[in-house]
Protein backbone atom coordinates (compact mmCIF):
# COMPACT_ATOMS: atom_id res chain seq x y z
CA UNK A 1 0.00 0.00 0.00
CA UNK A 2 1.57 3.19 -1.11
CA UNK A 3 0.55 6.69 0.05
CA UNK A 4 -1.60 5.40 2.94
CA UNK A 5 -0.78 5.95 6.59
CA UNK A 6 -0.15 2.96 8.80
CA UNK A 7 -3.24 3.81 10.88
CA UNK A 8 -5.46 3.76 7.75
CA UNK A 9 -3.93 0.50 6.53
CA UNK A 10 -4.66 -1.23 9.86
CA UNK A 11 -8.21 0.17 9.80
CA UNK A 12 -8.84 -1.33 6.34
CA UNK A 13 -7.27 -4.67 7.36
CA UNK A 14 -9.44 -4.92 10.49
CA UNK A 15 -12.55 -4.09 8.43
CA UNK A 16 -11.62 -6.83 5.96
CA UNK A 17 -11.12 -9.30 8.82
CA UNK A 18 -14.53 -8.43 10.32
CA UNK A 19 -16.70 -8.09 7.19
CA UNK A 20 -14.69 -9.58 4.35
CA UNK A 21 -14.81 -7.78 0.99
CA UNK A 22 -17.93 -5.86 2.09
CA UNK A 23 -15.83 -4.16 4.78
CA UNK A 24 -13.69 -2.45 2.12
CA UNK A 25 -16.64 -0.44 0.75
CA UNK A 26 -17.03 3.19 1.75
CA UNK A 27 -19.18 3.53 4.86
CA UNK A 28 -21.62 6.29 5.65
CA UNK A 29 -20.15 9.07 7.76
CA UNK A 30 -23.44 9.94 9.45
CA UNK A 31 -23.76 9.48 13.17
CA UNK A 32 -25.21 6.21 14.42
CA UNK A 33 -26.57 7.81 17.59
CA UNK A 34 -27.93 11.22 18.55
CA UNK A 35 -26.55 12.83 21.69
CA UNK A 36 -29.84 14.65 22.33
CA UNK A 37 -32.07 11.63 21.69
CA UNK A 38 -34.47 10.69 24.47
CA UNK A 39 -33.24 7.42 26.01
CA UNK A 40 -35.30 4.32 25.22
CA UNK A 41 -36.27 3.64 28.88
CA UNK A 42 -37.65 7.20 29.20
CA UNK A 43 -39.55 6.83 25.91
CA UNK A 44 -40.96 3.54 27.21
CA UNK A 45 -42.12 5.24 30.45
CA UNK A 46 -43.78 8.07 28.51
CA UNK A 47 -45.60 5.67 26.21
CA UNK A 48 -46.26 3.41 29.21
CA UNK A 49 -49.94 2.79 29.64
CA UNK A 50 -51.01 5.69 27.39
CA UNK A 51 -52.62 3.09 25.18
CA UNK A 52 -54.85 2.03 28.05
CA UNK A 53 -55.52 5.39 29.72
CA UNK A 54 -55.47 7.71 26.69
CA UNK A 55 -53.39 10.26 28.62
CA UNK A 56 -51.83 13.08 26.61
CA UNK A 57 -48.20 14.19 26.72
CA UNK A 58 -48.56 16.72 29.55
CA UNK A 59 -50.46 14.27 31.75
CA UNK A 60 -48.02 11.42 30.97
CA UNK A 61 -45.04 13.58 31.94
CA UNK A 62 -46.79 14.53 35.18
CA UNK A 63 -47.50 10.88 36.02
CA UNK A 64 -43.97 9.73 35.17
CA UNK A 65 -42.45 12.60 37.16
CA UNK A 66 -44.62 11.69 40.15
CA UNK A 67 -43.26 8.12 40.12
CA UNK A 68 -39.66 8.86 39.07
CA UNK A 69 -38.92 12.35 40.37
CA UNK A 70 -35.13 12.05 39.88
CA UNK A 71 -35.43 11.09 36.23
CA UNK A 72 -34.57 13.76 33.64
CA UNK A 73 -37.70 14.07 31.49
CA UNK A 74 -38.02 15.76 28.08
CA UNK A 75 -40.16 18.78 27.24
CA UNK A 76 -43.89 18.44 26.60
CA UNK A 77 -43.31 18.97 22.86
CA UNK A 78 -40.83 16.06 22.81
CA UNK A 79 -43.24 13.83 24.73
CA UNK A 80 -45.94 14.82 22.25
CA UNK A 81 -43.68 13.87 19.33
CA UNK A 82 -42.92 10.50 20.97
CA UNK A 83 -46.63 9.76 21.49
CA UNK A 84 -47.42 10.94 17.94
CA UNK A 85 -44.81 8.56 16.48
CA UNK A 86 -46.43 5.74 18.43
CA UNK A 87 -49.84 6.73 17.03
CA UNK A 88 -51.24 7.60 20.46
CA UNK A 89 -51.98 11.29 19.86
CA UNK A 90 -54.36 12.59 17.21
CA UNK A 91 -53.20 15.74 15.41
CA UNK A 92 -55.36 18.83 15.90
CA UNK A 93 -58.06 19.06 13.26
CA UNK A 94 -57.70 22.86 13.14
CA UNK A 95 -55.24 25.39 14.44
CA UNK A 96 -56.03 27.78 17.26
CA UNK A 97 -55.45 30.73 14.97
CA UNK A 98 -58.28 29.72 12.64
CA UNK A 99 -60.83 30.78 15.27
CA UNK A 100 -59.26 34.24 15.34
CA UNK A 101 -59.35 34.76 11.58
CA UNK A 102 -63.13 35.20 11.37
CA UNK A 103 -65.43 33.58 8.84
CA UNK A 104 -63.90 31.23 6.30
CA UNK A 105 -65.65 32.91 3.37
CA UNK A 106 -63.86 35.59 1.38
CA UNK A 107 -64.48 39.27 2.10
CA UNK A 108 -67.30 40.68 -0.01
CA UNK A 109 -67.16 44.43 -0.53
CA UNK A 110 -70.36 46.46 -0.46
CA UNK A 111 -71.74 47.36 -3.91
CA UNK A 112 -74.14 50.18 -2.97
CA UNK A 113 -73.83 53.01 -0.43
CA UNK A 114 -75.02 52.11 3.08
CA UNK A 115 -75.17 48.41 2.22
CA UNK A 116 -72.28 47.57 4.52
CA UNK A 117 -70.31 49.60 7.06
CA UNK A 118 -66.87 48.92 8.51
CA UNK A 119 -66.05 49.64 12.16
CA UNK A 120 -62.65 49.43 13.82
CA UNK A 121 -60.56 50.76 16.65
CA UNK A 122 -57.43 52.18 15.05
CA UNK A 123 -53.94 52.32 16.54
CA UNK A 124 -54.08 54.00 19.95
CA UNK A 125 -51.78 56.91 20.78
CA UNK A 126 -50.80 59.13 23.70
CA UNK A 127 -52.17 62.68 23.89
CA UNK A 128 -50.19 65.75 24.98
CA UNK A 129 -51.51 65.49 28.54
CA UNK A 130 -50.26 61.87 28.80
CA UNK A 131 -53.64 60.14 28.54
CA UNK A 132 -54.33 57.50 25.90
CA UNK A 133 -56.69 57.94 22.94
CA UNK A 134 -58.37 54.98 21.21
CA UNK A 135 -59.88 56.25 17.93
CA UNK A 136 -63.01 54.52 16.59
CA UNK A 137 -63.84 54.90 12.89
CA UNK A 138 -67.07 53.97 11.13
CA UNK A 139 -66.89 53.99 7.33
CA UNK A 140 -69.19 53.08 4.43
CA UNK A 141 -67.65 50.17 2.56
CA UNK A 142 -68.78 51.04 -0.97
CA UNK A 143 -68.09 54.80 -0.99
CA UNK A 144 -65.35 54.87 1.70
CA UNK A 145 -67.24 57.80 3.24
CA UNK A 146 -66.20 58.27 6.87
CA UNK A 147 -69.36 58.39 8.98
CA UNK A 148 -67.75 58.76 12.40
CA UNK A 149 -64.38 59.29 14.07
CA UNK A 150 -64.58 59.29 17.87
CA UNK A 151 -61.76 59.11 20.40
CA UNK A 152 -62.13 57.19 23.67
CA UNK A 153 -60.03 57.02 26.80
CA UNK A 154 -60.89 53.31 27.11
CA UNK A 155 -62.14 51.05 24.29
CA UNK A 156 -65.43 49.76 25.65
CA UNK A 157 -68.75 48.48 24.31
CA UNK A 158 -70.75 51.05 26.25
CA UNK A 159 -68.85 53.93 24.67
CA UNK A 160 -69.24 52.46 21.17
CA UNK A 161 -73.01 52.06 21.58
CA UNK A 162 -73.38 55.82 22.08
CA UNK A 163 -71.53 56.49 18.81
CA UNK A 164 -73.60 53.88 16.96
CA UNK A 165 -76.91 55.34 18.19
CA UNK A 166 -75.86 58.83 17.09
CA UNK A 167 -74.79 57.61 13.61
CA UNK A 168 -77.93 55.44 13.17
CA UNK A 169 -80.15 58.44 13.99
CA UNK A 170 -78.29 60.63 11.50
CA UNK A 171 -77.74 58.16 8.59
CA UNK A 172 -80.18 55.31 9.26
CA UNK A 173 -79.29 51.62 9.49
CA UNK A 174 -76.87 50.15 6.93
Amino acid sequence: MRGVSLKTAYKWLSRHDLRGAQGLRDLSRTRHTQSHETPAPVRKLIVGDSKRTGAGPRQRLFLVHREYSRLHLPAVSTASAILRREGLVEPNSRSRDSALRGPASAYRAGKRPSEQWMVEFNEHFRLGNGSMCYPLTLQDDATRFVLCVDGYAVPSTEAMLGSFERIFRRHGLP
